[in-house]
């Protein structure tokens, strides 16, 4: 939606003291008053009223994970993120945008991802057969974060469908961008490209069913791609149903004990999926339990939960506008989620996002602490649980 289309809904939020404020990840690793939700919506409607410029609060509009615990506390469940992102779009069209964001939308149009990562390097890491008979069409879309940064994912769940004995194709170097980073940042003209390009690539290999996973790139093939008017001919699928689905065909047998205590960190695209607009009728359902059913099969581990979950769990503060425009911020929202998994006495943190997984393990190499708990992701942990 428009900035201009959301004058009541700011003016709702600008106006209320609840409890966002105190709930809010980055209002509270940052501490100062402009980040909180409230305030932001309060700065916004000034602009809309001329009462302060735009590119004034151009910077503010940033200090937002977009992680949308807000919402899930506000009594009258506003959809605050929406409000953000159209405040970027404006900000974007305006000329305004940070320079940080201004080099994702560098990086998009010449490698097709918000890293600045050559295209020729995505593939380096895929290990997957892809030589398949055209009558497997399962392809899984692999995403930026795992591609350049956790490559060890994509290894666990080769592992996994070779065990299966199943074969899953990848698009290799013709895999852009899922495009939800880039809308979160205001790009939604770049956001659309990547998706088109996806969506085209997938269809002219006739792909059936597509696996993610990263929730960032299932929300947006899942809740935004319509939205975007981008139609889609086949099935998406969250790699934890893939999973537990093999599980319990008996296609894999997790047979290996992986003695100790073990929570799970549930990703906010997972937990608290965004809506495409304010008035979005695309059902987007969170995904909190097939993970903790997969979790529980694993022969030797106390499963046991952080306080604050599903979807009411911490933001890992990993996404990739706060990491590039608030990094020291980004990082002390992923020490208070670490620091929830300490409280139980973890020694496996488990999540189901290659972003989440990146930022805990920086957070931890960075800390002076060097806190004694092992991440992994779930592809990971059910891999090892494979003898």
């Amino acid at each position: 939606m428009e900035l201009n289309e959301l004058t009541k809904e700011i003016e709702v939020c600008a106006y209320c003291p609840l409890m966002c404020k105190n709930m809010c990840c980055f209002h509270s690793a940052a501490k100062n008053e402009s980040s909180a939700p409230t305030m932001k919506n309060l700065l916004l409607d000034w602009s809309q009223k001329d009462r302060i410029e735009l590119k004034e609060i151009s910077g503010v509009m940033y200090q937002c994970t977009l992680c949308g615990q807000c919402t899930q506390w506000c009594e009258e469940k506003r959809d605050i993120p929406n409000n953000m992102i159209a405040a970027r779009a404006e900000i974007v069209n305006r000329n305004m945008a940070p320079a940080e964001v201004k080099e994702v939308e560098q990086s998009t149009v010449q490698h097709h991802n918000p890293f600045g990562k050559k295209q020729g390097k995505r593939s380096e890491g895929v290990s997957l057969d892809t030589n398949h008979e055209a009558s497997d069409n399962i392809f899984l879309f692999v995403g930026c974060t795992t591609a350049y940064y956790q490559e060890n994912i994509l290894d666990a769940f080769g592992k996994i469908t070779a065990a299966a004995g199943v074969k899953v194709q990848t698009l290799q170097e013709d895999e852009w961008c899922c495009g939800l980073p880039q809308y979160k940042l205001g790009l939604k003209k770049n956001a659309v490209e990547l998706a088109q390009h996806n969506v085209q690539a997938l269809s002219e290999q006739n792909c059936q069913t597509l696996l993610f996973i990263c929730p960032t790139c299932y929300s947006a093939f899942r809740d935004f791609y319509s939205e975007w008017g981008i139609e889609m001919k086949f099935e998406v699928k969250f790699i934890s149903e893939y999973i537990l689905d093999l599980i319990d065909k008996s296609r894999i047998v997790l047979n290996k004990d992986m003695a100790g205590t073990l929570t799970y960190h549930d990703p906010c695209a997972l937990a608290r999926p965004l809506k495409a607009t304010k008035n979005s009728d695309v059902c987007n359902e969170g995904v909190v339990e097939e993970p903790r059913d997969i979790l529980k099969k694993i022969p030797g581990v106390d499963f046991v939960e952080m306080r604050w979950n599903r979807e009411k769990s911490f933001c890992c503060g990993g996404d990739v506008a706060t990491r590039l425009t608030y990094p020291q911020v980004s990082a002390e929202i992923g020490k208070k989620a670490i620091d929830e998994a300490v409280k139980v006495e973890a020694d496996y943190l488990v999540t189901s996002c290659p972003a989440c997984n990146r930022q805990f393990i920086d957070v931890l190499d960075s800390s002076e602490g060097k806190q004694k708990i092992e991440v992994l992701s779930l592809c990971e942990i059910v891999a090892n649980s494979i003898e």
